[in-house]
């Protein structure tokens, strides 16, 4: 049993979490939990109509749940971008292994995001004031659980990857490991 501690990706909406992630357990023989498909799984149903039918305070107390119960060792993580946000998410999560935000701009989220109308709190008349104003907003949390950033604004999916693995790999992670990478 390989007891890797995990490696959490955080960050919004549009960063890479779910792509990066999924290569980077691949790479590192590491299994992969996306927190918004967990979510869908558990309500059967997507995200948006989750907040149509019952809004943001029902995502979010699924979130608290699905997190909660998400696997402690040999994981790639990726948090929903609201996570960093929503109360003991983050630290639930960075008790179990390295958190690495994936810093963006709004210029590359509207990018990544062009045509993508399945975030409903982007679904906004000018989505850049939406992804400006949330962003502002999410960043400092998203810092202050992070152990390590990679900026995704200028590299691809495998560049983002190879920079996680370069500042965060050790295996196995240690708590020491973890604490070294904060530092």
């Amino acid at each position: 049993m390989n007891d890797r501690k995990n490696i959490v990706l955080t960050g919004f909406s549009g960063s890479g979490k779910s792509a990066a992630g999924r290569l980077l357990a691949e790479k590192l023989s590491m299994r992969f939990y996306d927190t918004d498909e967990e979510i869908e799984a558990f309500e059967k149903k997507t995200i948006t109509e989750i907040f149509k039918q019952h809004g943001e305070q029902r995502f979010r107390e699924t979130e608290r749940k699905i997190i909660g119960s998400a696997p402690v060792n040999n994981c790639v993580i990726a948090a929903g971008g609201g996570a960093a946000i929503n109360p003991g998410c983050m630290e639930s999560l960075s008790r179990g292994g390295v958190v690495v935000y994936l810093e963006t701009d709004a210029e590359t989220v509207l990018k990544n995001l062009a045509g993508d109308a399945t975030r409903p709190l982007l679904n906004a008349p000018d989505k850049r004031k939406a992804v400006s104003e949330l962003l502002a907003e999410r960043e400092p949390f998203y810092k202050k659980y992070a152990g390590a950033t990679v900026s995704v604004k200028c590299l691809s999916v495998g560049g983002v990857v190879s920079e996680i693995i370069r500042r965060t790999e050790k295996p196995p992670f240690t708590s020491a490991d973890v604490r070294e990478v904060r530092q």
